[in-house]
């Protein structure tokens, strides 16, 4: 067997070592085995991830355009709404959500045709350029999934419980 196999075998089973040592045939299936096992966990882990991830347990971290109505002060909590098709934040002063309606309502009246229509077609292919300068790029932690398929047929708005860090958000999925 190779050196590093017989070394992990003889420190943690030396009784199965010393069964194997002469006999070529089981150390090859217990060598097999091993691997076998090891594909096994993987496997686990793997699938673990993607259903921890699917229930909104794995937390994610992006650097996301938010914006941000009013004062903000640190350790303040608001109802964030996010378009299923972008990631992009509206933090409204609005406890109840509809941050997006009041983001249309508060751009100059220049851009006022260019943010009804972003906040109405809040798809993937929105361009958002000429809005850029209302938005703060801000690393955001969301607890909660990004990308929700099943919903995507119901829901066209994410809602997010946010606290506003000192030069962060930490955000929880509220639904």
């Amino acid at each position: 067997m190779g050196l590093f196999y017989d070394h992990i075998l003889s420190d943690f089973c030396p009784g199965l070592y010393r069964i194997l040592e002469g006999k070529k045939g089981l150390r090859i299936l217990a060598k097999a085995g091993g691997y076998a096992m090891l594909v096994f966990l993987a496997l686990i882990a793997v699938y673990g991830y993607q259903t921890l991830d699917r229930a909104g347990y794995v937390p994610h971290h992006r650097d996301t355009p938010v914006w941000i109505a009013g004062e903000w002060m640190a350790g303040e909590y608001r109802l964030c709404d996010m378009p299923v098709k972008t990631t992009r934040l509206f933090c409204g002063k609005d406890v109840a959500g509809g941050s997006i309606p009041e983001f249309a309502a508060s751009v100059s009246e220049a851009d006022s045709d260019k943010a009804f229509q972003a906040g109405m077609t809040r798809n993937s292919r929105t361009d958002w350029t000429p809005l850029a300068k209302y938005f703060h790029v801000l690393p955001v932690h969301f607890n909660g999934r990004l990308e929700r398929p099943e919903r995507d047929r119901d829901r066209q708005i994410l809602s997010w419980r946010c606290q506003r860090e000192s030069d962060s958000l930490t955000c929880n999925a509220l639904d």
